[in-house]
């Protein structure tokens, strides 16, 4: 997969609105980009994986976070912050987040 050059995860602080929007721009710009073609990418066995953490019935674990980041191709702080968007959208306490 291409890196994604044309979106900021920055200007995000809901995770599952980043991947739903880079869905959404992958998927246009590719026909035979899928959930599916995301889900080997990043080296899961349900296919449709990615579609049920945008729609908010699956949640990522911190290995997962990483290998979504690695599979979407945010690097270094990109990366980071990424993964610290999930870790914040799931947190279960005020002093979590």
């Amino acid at each position: 997969m291409a890196k994604t050059k044309t979106m900021d995860v920055f200007r995000y602080l809901d995770y599952r609105k980043f991947l739903g929007e880079y869905y959404a721009l992958r998927k246009k710009e590719s026909r035979a980009f899928s959930y599916r073609a995301f889900a080997r990418r990043c080296g899961l066995r349900s296919p449709n994986h990615l579609k049920r953490v945008i729609e908010r019935e699956r949640n990522l674990s911190d290995e997962a976070a990483l290998s979504y980041a690695d599979a979407i191709g945010l690097e270094g702080d990109a990366g980071q912050y990424f993964c610290e968007l999930v870790r914040f959208d799931q947190a279960k306490t005020r002093k979590e987040r």
